[in-house]
């Protein structure tokens, strides 16, 4: 019995690594449009008069804050 959850472990590892491969790789096809929503939001900020380190830090926050709600949303089965 010891050595089938050992096995059954092993497959699961597998089969979890191999999913945040994927997970990574379609990531990683996302970050074009991230930077360019960034960086829309850190000129917008300039724009607006703000200092340079206020609008990267608003457009840095606003994107992380917009990608844990995807990711959330996405957990729930919410598109």
């Amino acid at each position: 019995m010891k050595k089938k959850n050992n096995i059954l472990n092993l497959v699961n590892e597998i089969i979890n690594d191999r999913e945040n491969e994927e997970a990574i790789k379609e990531f990683a096809k996302t970050i074009p449009s991230i930077i360019t929503m960034h960086r829309a939001v850190y000129e917008e900020m300039k724009k607006q008069k703000y200092t340079e380190e206020q609008s990267f830090k608003f457009a840095s926050d606003y994107i992380l804050g917009q990608l844990f709600i995807a990711n959330q949303n996405r957990n729930k089965g919410i598109d």
